[in-house]
């Protein structure tokens, strides 16, 4: 068809064609009349803006339910190309046939219901011929449109009908997007902890920035060690894990130690653990109940998914016994202590030895 620029008529009629291509008909500037009657088309979504003179669009006896507001928009202007010239003598009208299709007169198609009462019948420009159409009940009626005053009564019952219609399809936007919600809100909740770590990951990671254009980051680790532990062990931490571990030469993060009042402890503590190579847990029979505590073992759970680490040690201040102990070495430590009972130095400064030691060799693993 690329070819045939001049073409005026085409008449492709009662070939059983299902489907024009929306291109097909492209390089048709000249088109006058287009028929395409007694096939079984079901839209016609044809690109025909292109076609200023066309006179006459025969689309009878197909099974057309509707025409696209594109369709609807490009005949408008098709018919009105001599619309500020009203007395010329070139001035015609675009005939368009929908006759013997089954328009569809229902909530959905009303807009086309309605663009079919504004052309119906005669106009000085365009005019549009329909001979009934379907209503969208149990038994698809057929009402007959033979004037224009029957397509009016359509279209007002339509309007009455689809108020209600309309409302209804708020109150399921309503409902929907209230379900939607709920989902949400719970999904945000059951991952919140993995919400917060990824923000920090993303947001609110720290870079030294030089000049305008290089951008360098911070070492991978900055500590050897993040320490968590809850208030009712500070003064073991402090007093006892801060000395040792300086004196065996390992940077600690220690939360009782380290975040001031005020601070947000997620950001803090996130950003802590990211920068550890391990993090140690001191246990007690208050950690459960700690929010220090519960804020660390998330956030670790969540670096461990983010970068493979960091390793973990747990500390058992003996205050853990029976099946809490067993819960808390299963759950979340691969390697877990229990710390002197005693008060011999020797075997203090041993088991802190053996602590940072074991430090040491997770650190070198990674």
């Amino acid at each position: 068809m690329s070819n045939l620029t001049a073409l005026e008529t085409l008449d492709i009629s009662f070939n059983l064609i299902e489907t024009i291509p929306k291109l097909f008909l492209k390089s048709q500037k000249e088109l006058i009349v287009l028929s395409a009657r007694g096939n079984i088309l079901e839209d016609f979504n044809v690109d025909i803006s292109h076609m200023t003179k066309l006179r006459k669009l025969d689309l009878e006896r197909n099974r057309i339910r509707t025409l696209s507001e594109k369709t609807c928009e490009d005949l408008e202007k098709i018919s009105q190309r001599s619309s500020n010239n009203i007395n010329s003598p070139s001035r015609k009208t675009l005939f368009v046939n929908l006759r013997s299709n089954s328009i569809e007169c229902s909530c959905i198609n009303i807009r086309f219901v309605k663009w079919l009462y504004n052309y119906f019948g005669f106009n000085s420009t365009l005019a549009v011929n329909v001979s009934y159409c379907v209503q969208d009940d149990e038994n698809h009626t057929h009402m007959t449109l033979d004037s224009r005053n029957k397509l009016g009564l359509i279209v007002d019952m339509l309007e009455h009908k689809c108020r209600s219609y309309t409302a209804l399809i708020i109150g399921l936007s309503t409902a929907i997007a209230f379900i939607v919600n709920v989902i949400l809100v719970i999904i945000v909740h059951r991952y919140r902890w993995k919400l917060r770590y990824w923000y920090y990951v993303v947001f609110d990671k720290r870079t030294v920035r030089r000049g305008d254009y290089e951008l360098v980051d911070e070492p991978r680790f900055k500590y050897d060690v993040f320490v968590a532990s809850s208030d009712d062990q500070k003064e073991f931490v402090i007093d006892k894990l801060r000395p040792a571990f300086k004196q065996n030469g390992l940077t600690a993060f220690i939360s009782v130690y380290h975040i001031n009042f005020g601070n947000n402890l997620v950001n803090v503590i996130g950003k802590a653990i990211n920068e550890s190579s391990v993090v140690l847990f001191v246990f007690s029979e208050e950690w459960s109940s700690d929010d220090c505590m519960k804020i660390a073992l998330h956030m670790w759970q969540c670096d461990m998914v983010h970068r493979n680490g960091p390793a973990v040690l747990g500390i058992n201040l003996n205050t853990l016994r029976g099946r809490d102990a067993e819960m808390v070495r299963e759950i979340y430590c691969q390697h877990f202590i229990d710390y002197p009972n005693g008060t011999d130095e020797e075997e203090q400064e041993a088991f802190w030895r053996d602590c940072a030691k074991t430090i040491r060799e997770q650190k070198e693993a990674q």
